[in-house]
């Protein structure tokens, strides 16, 4: 995880404040760390932690005798305009406590908030614009897969239609090519007799029919009439 950006703000007072009263007024707040060093009057408050208890989100509020300084962190990826107004939102009514020992008009503060707000007012309508157009990009992106959605499914249609001809075709070709491969009537006659005659007056039916790939059925029927034309004697 990468370090957060430290932003430093500074409120420059109008006189020097007594921080011994400055530290009485803060030491007051509730929720806050609150610390008087040699120089200065220190409030912070730690939002975040990592695993290891290392401090990655937080403000501290600086309280010197000619100024105060607001010190926070910005994380990756999170909007600064919204941080700073975040932040300003809970320092800036503690501040408000001791404006009138540094003599901090009110305006000051409020000017704090007002430019804030702007930074985020711009921010948020560059990114609601962006929104927008990312938006329409999808939008038209969806219409030209709506399109070619439709043109797919007249093409499956007309795939399937032509398949089905096809197939169609393909078994009528079937059955001709199945009238060509099997003898005629009068074809299977002339192959019996041909057979009988070279095996001195005998056929084997199923040997005939394995070579010839004829049934033995219509073998059996072919026999029987030539029997009764009397072509053949009954075997």
């Amino acid at each position: 995880m990468s370090q957060p950006d430290i932003i430093v703000v500074q409120l420059v007072s109008k006189a020097n404040a007594n921080l011994d009263d400055v530290f009485k007024v803060v030491n007051n707040f509730k929720g806050y760390n609150v610390a008087k060093v040699t120089d200065a009057v220190l409030l912070s408050f730690v939002e975040e932690t990592s695993v290891s208890k290392e401090p990655l989100k937080f403000f501290i509020v600086r309280f010197m005798s000619d100024k105060i300084e607001v010190i926070y962190t910005v994380s990756e990826g999170e909007s600064p305009s919204v941080r700073q107004l975040s932040v300003f939102s809970k320092v800036l009514p503690l501040i408000e406590q001791v404006a009138a020992l540094y003599k901090l008009p009110i305006s000051s503060l409020i000017s704090l908030i007002d430019t804030s707000l702007q930074e985020f007012l711009t921010k948020f309508t560059k990114d609601m614009k962006d929104v927008i157009i990312d938006n329409d990009r999808l939008r038209e992106r969806i219409k030209q897969l709506q399109a070619k959605e439709r043109n797919l499914e007249m093409q499956i249609k007309s795939l399937t239609g032509k398949l089905y001809e096809t197939n169609s075709k393909l078994s009528e070709l079937r059955l001709k090519l199945r009238k060509y491969e099997t003898p005629s009537d009068d074809a299977l006659n002339d192959m019996l007799i041909e057979w009988i005659k070279e095996h001195n007056g005998t056929i084997d039916i199923a040997e005939f029919s394995r070579i010839n790939h004829i049934p033995v059925p219509r073998i059996e029927e072919a026999l029987n009439r030539l029997v009764e034309r009397k072509y053949i004697k009954p075997l």
